[in-house]
């Protein structure tokens, strides 16, 4: 049998409004199957409509079908580090090493707009999901009280030669 046709590619944002229907049906599926907590504490059209109006989106395509994306925040050059505001994988391609790919595609994005990091805030009670984040190498630098882990992977390999000084040339 032969391997599936999988796709991921940085979308632009005439594609992101063609395909912003199927995005949204990945996250109401998602939603609908986790009960509701996927998204909390906001309404889920409202939160839709934000993040494909201002976000960037590494899309996963398989077998022609969108299976996942990730949507990322990379808007502002001043901070260090990409956010990631949601990560989607339908059921079907879960534990593929697709979502290594995804991340991968958002980390050459981000890269290319000078950024060292991606940070994401993760939930205490995903414990499956924080486990993924660290095999990542997403690193927890915080909690917050309400539940949740802020994490950053570093992006950029920084050589140790990178910092050390070059002596001036001596004049004669």
């Amino acid at each position: 049998m032969s391997q599936p046709q999988v796709g991921v590619w940085h979308a632009s944002r005439a594609e992101l409004a063609r395909r912003g229907r199927l995005v949204r049906d990945l996250v109401r599926e998602e939603q609908a199957r986790q009960q509701g907590t996927l998204i909390q504490g906001i309404n889920l059209e409202a939160y839709l409509d934000r993040i494909l109006a201002r976000d960037e989106f590494v899309l996963l395509e398989v077998e022609g079908r969108l299976c996942g994306f990730c949507a990322f925040y990379i808007h502002d050059l001043t901070l260090d580090s990409a956010f990631i505001t949601l990560l989607l994988l339908a059921p079907e391609v879960r534990g593929c090493g697709l979502c290594r790919q995804v991340l991968a595609g958002v980390a050459e994005v981000a890269r290319h707009r000078g950024f060292e990091y991606l940070t994401l805030w993760g939930r205490h009670d995903r414990v499956d999901t924080l486990r993924l984040y660290q095999r990542m190498g997403f690193r927890a630098l915080a909690s917050s009280d309400c539940g949740e882990v802020f994490m950053r992977m570093a992006i950029i390999e920084r050589s140790p030669l990178a910092m050390t000084p070059v002596p001036a040339p001596a004049v004669s």
